[in-house]
């Protein structure tokens, strides 16, 4: 008897800490979908992205906090979180070993040289502030780089958007040397990253020349990058304006003007920044009624997303709910910075967490009964009220 004791508080004891495994946080998440791998074997070293769809979007309300990646025991999966950002962008280092330098002045502080730059965007350029003066490329945008400079970098670096594939560098150098202390990288945008919505185009109004149309993102809220418009021939080469309609209401105009069927991403500059939004409204103020100056042609968006590193093998699942719940460690953005591609991997249906528990009268159980909370409120202001009365009819002795 004491033997099938002993057995059954070993199972029972055993079943707790198996449970006990499962964090807390991936406790409070009431859903899971699978995620669902290639058929096919991808590359070894081929990193993933799980995206946030609409579905996710509308249980979590586009809170990243709100998800998480675990692995077939319910233990958390490192990744990194990827928010809602522009430019996205990949770095392909570029080696100097075959540039030759030349001297521009007799002390040999300036140096020049010109490169043949393989595809891309923009020229990132690093040195060491103690050596290295300044750097220049000749017939390139220099472009501001706040959202990419790390404060705490010993080195200085600039980007450029160079007009053409062979640049030329003039380096000015603190004491004469014959080749500059440089790191190079070529920046290529993540076209990847954007993805097109749907969207309902309501009928263009008129207000005197300004033609004004409303776009509605029905599996929405996105994070709107950038509008897309089908120009009328005739019309003039005047910019279509785009406001964005948030979460809490109001409007917000966006940085960049809506772009032309033929421009690409790399017209949108660092300034632009995804906006949540289910609406937005586009505007053009010479316009010629009642003949409609463009048309909607799509509307691109940059999703929030967890990058998945290649170790990660399956079965994997992604818990979510609809609040937010204290975040493991993620993997560094940094780690991405070499990374030519992400592939995106499917989700199944939504389906009920095994892990999930919800204790009564637990945060995650309060959060999904608030009238509970107000009822407790509510009777806890009734006691003290009673309590004062009482008091205050009490004969004085």
């Amino acid at each position: 008897m004491r033997v099938r004791a002993a057995i059954v508080v070993a199972i029972l004891f055993g079943l707790e800490v198996a449970g006990a495994a499962v964090p807390e946080a991936v406790r409070q998440l009431p859903w899971r979908r699978e995620v669902r791998w290639p058929a096919a074997p991808p590359p070894a070293d081929t990193w993933y992205v799980v995206e946030m769809d609409s579905l996710l979007a509308a249980a979590t309300g586009g809170d990243l906090g709100a998800l998480r990646l675990v692995d077939d025991a319910g233990e958390p999966v490192p990744a990194v979180v990827l928010e809602p950002r522009w430019p996205e962008l990949y770095a392909e280092p570029l080696s100097l070993a075959g540039a030759t330098w030349t001297a521009n002045g007799d002390d040999g502080t300036s140096l020049a040289a010109e490169l043949d730059l393989p595809p891309g965007d923009y020229l990132r350029i690093t040195w060491p502030p103690d050596t290295v003066h300044d750097v220049a490329v000749a017939d390139a945008e220099r472009m501001p780089d706040w959202l990419l400079q790390d404060d705490a970098a010993p080195r200085a670096h600039a980007i450029w958007q160079p007009a053409n594939a062979r640049v030329r560098l003039t380096v000015h150098v603190a004491r004469a040397v014959t080749t500059p202390d440089l790191v190079l990288e070529r920046l290529t945008l993540r076209a990847d990253r954007v993805r097109e919505v749907p969207f309902v185009a309501r009928p263009g109004t008129f207000r005197g020349t300004t033609y004004e149309q409303v776009v509605d993102l029905p599996a929405g809220p996105h994070a709107v990058l950038a509008a897309r418009v089908h120009r009328r021939a005739d019309t003039a080469a005047y910019p279509v304006m785009v406001d964005l309609q948030r979460q809490g209401g109001g409007w917000e105009r966006s940085p960049a003007s809506a772009l032309d069927s033929t421009q690409t991403l790399a017209e949108l500059g660092f300034a632009t920044q995804p906006i949540l939004a289910r609406t937005l409204r586009l505007a053009y103020d010479l316009a010629d009624p009642p003949n409609a100056p463009f048309a909607v042609a799509s509307i691109a968006a940059v999703p929030a997303a967890l990058a998945i590193p290649p170790t990660v093998r399956p079965p994997l699942w992604l818990v979510y709910g609809d609040f937010a719940v204290p975040a493991p460690p993620g993997l560094a953005r940094d780690q991405l910075r070499t990374v030519r591609g992400l592939q995106p991997l499917a989700l199944g249906a939504p389906q009920a967490s095994p892990w999930f528990e919800e204790k009564v009268l637990g945060t995650t159980w309060l959060r999904r009964r608030p009238l509970v909370l107000t009822a407790a409120m509510v009777a806890v202001l009734a006691i003290v009220a009673a309590l004062v009365l009482t008091e205050r009819r009490r004969p004085l002795t």
